[in-house]
């Protein structure tokens, strides 16, 4: 046997290695840049409902009351397009079923948007903007939430936001 063949073995070895190790490193990069054009496209598509008299207009009202986590992180006012919420189970980025507007300072401030799904917690959880949504049983829905408007240090899916004030 050559001792070359062996060189060569290690060589191939090394070089699967490392595209793989670089698969792994491009993924995470093209997922955040997948998720880029989304953002983008969610912030266009529901930048006019800055003004809630808008968000109306295209059939959002008021739902329940104000929530937050009960330790001082909150989620907001949430307005809900019913409209959108009975479509089937349908999601589509550009169409939240629901706007969380922060009211703690007197105005009505969009911070993010919600998907919203009506279902059974054996459901298979939908899935959007690469997430999958968690339950919320008090209510019987899967959600979303995307806090494009507002930065959330707990991240850009999270429940609650501590730069949200809780509910007065």
């Amino acid at each position: 046997m050559s001792p070359r063949r062996p060189r060569a073995t290690a060589v191939r070895r090394s070089l699967l290695a490392a595209a793989a190790l670089a698969g792994l490193v491009a993924v995470p990069a093209a997922m955040a840049e997948g998720n880029q054009p989304d953002l983008n496209a969610v912030r266009e598509a529901t930048a006019r409902f800055h003004d809630v008299g808008q968000a109306e207009n295209a059939g959002y009202a008021r739902f329940l009351d104000c929530f937050d986590d009960g330790h001082g992180d909150g989620m907001g006012q949430h307005y809900v397009n019913m409209t959108l919420l009975a479509d089937g189970g349908a999601v589509d980025a550009r169409h939240p079923e629901a706007l969380v507007y922060d009211t703690s300072s007197g105005r009505t401030r969009l911070v993010a948007v919600e998907y919203v799904v009506p279902g059974a917690p054996t459901d298979r959880p939908p899935h959007l903007l690469g997430r999958d949504f968690t339950y919320l049983p008090s209510l019987g829905v899967w959600k979303l939430h995307y806090w494009i408007w507002r930065a959330n240090p707990d991240g850009l899916f999270a429940d609650y936001n501590p730069d949200v004030p809780a509910c007065a």
